[in-house]
């Protein structure tokens, strides 16, 4: 077990580090390396991407029917991304709150997610996070979806599919990633400088200091609205629905796995699942801190980064006691 910051069960090695991408000076080999290996083709960001074309391609509504609004349709669209939520939500729940599984004792906050408690809906975290996910959480995925449907069904913006350029089409992919990565740290941190905003809609998601998966979409449905508005770059570049849904999967599947609360998954000595967000854990944690994503270091320019030492701990207590 790792000691080096005792409020913690475990912590990965610290201080903890930005994606490598923004190391400079970068080496060319070294983006290279990073985009062909656990950057992008090696991680759960091509799975998204696999999983957004199949369901495109299988399971949501020919493009054709959405000229037109109707509940036959939208429902479609609405039990796909149901689905999806309920996969990825229940499937690392499972995984790593349940199925005892993991090799490696490596979740950060010792404490079980709380029952008979006031905080929450039904007096239980867990519930009270499946349901804000899955009610307010999947009506503002459904609406963002069938929005962009309807506007490229009847060309009101432009469509980029593969046949039109595919090396624009995969270029789409890590641009709607590093496109989030901002969005997230200028929207996240506006809820927290804002006081209206955070004791009216944050602080809903802010009453899970200790985080499950589940926590990861329980919010306020006006920061639903807000944090899923991610999805509005589209209206900007060209790109078509399948980038749409990929974006909606990122956001919704990537917040799940962002507040799983450990490390990663180990068999044996092994990590075969990386990922446990030890940065965003501090957040939920410490509050004034690490708004941004570990994707892009926004919170490293402004001078929000907490590396997870003793002494940014302290930065940030004197920083949130002088509010």
């Amino acid at each position: 077990m790792n000691n080096k910051k005792s409020a913690w069960q475990y912590t990965p090695e610290l201080p903890i580090k930005y994606s490598p991408m923004f190391d400079w000076p970068q080496p060319i080999l070294g983006t290279l390396r990073y985009f062909l290996g656990s950057g992008f083709i090696f991680s759960q960001r091509t799975v998204y991407a696999i999983v957004a074309v199949l369901a495109w391609v299988y399971f949501m509504p020919e493009l054709s029917t959405a000229k037109n609004f109707a509940w036959s349709w939208v429902g479609t669209v609405a039990v796909v991304l149901l689905v999806i939520n309920l996969v990825y939500g229940w499937g690392y729940h499972w995984l790593f709150w349940v199925s005892n599984l993991n090799s490696k004792e490596c979740k950060f906050d010792r404490r079980p997610m709380a029952i008979n408690s006031d905080r929450f809906l039904f007096a239980n975290q867990l519930w009270d996070n499946v349901f804000l996910s899955l009610t307010s959480g999947l009506f503002f995925a459904v609406f963002y979806m069938c929005g962009f449907m309807w506007l490229y069904a009847n060309g009101s913006i432009f469509m980029h599919t593969w046949n039109d350029g595919w090396l624009w089409y995969l270029a789409v992919f890590p641009i709607t990633i590093w496109w989030s990565s901002l969005h997230f740290y200028v929207v996240h941190r506006l809820m927290h400088e804002w006081q209206w905003l955070y004791d009216k809609v944050h602080a809903l998601h802010h009453k899970n200091i200790n985080i499950g998966p589940w926590s990861g979409m329980a919010m306020h449905p006006v920061e639903h609205a807000i944090y899923l508005s991610s999805v509005m770059l589209h209206l900007f570049i060209p790109s078509d629905p399948i980038h749409v849904l990929f974006h909606l999967i990122y956001l919704a599947a990537g917040a799940y796995w962002g507040h799983i609360g450990y490390e990663g998954f180990y068999v044996g000595k092994k990590q075969v699942l990386a990922g446990g967000n030890f940065f965003h854990q501090l957040h939920h944690r410490y509050f004034d801190c690490n708004y941004g994503t570990a994707e892009m270091p926004w919170d490293k320019w402004f001078g929000s980064f907490h590396t997870g030492t003793e002494e940014d701990t302290q930065k940030v207590r004197n920083k949130t006691s002088s509010k």
